[in-house]
């Protein structure tokens, strides 16, 4: 079972991971999986990114999928600075698909993340989408 998993590795191209997913096994599956170019994670596992994982996401992914949650608080600054060391990053994607769906929250993402996203994204040229939010698409750099 694992030799067969360990042979695929090399052949993946776009992972989607979420937050039951431990960091030292997160990490070994980016080393492993060169051709990785699309990211999904959890926003919050931005925070606890390791060393080589950020240098992956700098050097190697194209388009990021983060998944915005309604619950707990994130610290935005390490998903500044990956966002901001890019040197491959074309698209990110706001996700809501794991808001509450009982609740309002699913009209935008947070302020603050749009309020630090869209002047980085415009800076280095990076196309920002939202989807699952009752307004969906291609986010306005200009505004905010």
């Amino acid at each position: 079972y694992k030799g067969s998993i360990d042979r695929l590795l090399p052949k993946i191209k776009s992972l989607y991971t979420d937050y039951s997913l431990a960091t030292s096994d997160r990490d070994l599956i980016l080393h492993r999986t060169p051709l990785v170019n699309l990211l999904s994670l959890d926003i919050r596992d931005v925070n606890g990114l390791s060393l080589d994982s950020e240098a992956c996401i700098k050097d190697r992914i194209i388009e990021l999928r983060l998944l915005v949650g309604s619950s707990g608080s994130t610290n935005f600054i390490d998903l500044v600075d990956v966002i901001g060391a890019s040197r491959a990053l074309k698209k990110i994607v706001l996700d809501g698909s794991n808001l509450d769906r009982r609740t309002d929250s699913k009209r935008s993402p947070q302020p603050l993340l749009l309020k630090l996203l869209r002047p980085l994204c415009k800076k280095k040229q990076i196309e920002l989408w939202q989807e699952n939010f009752l307004i969906n698409g291609k986010v306005d750099l200009n505004l905010g």
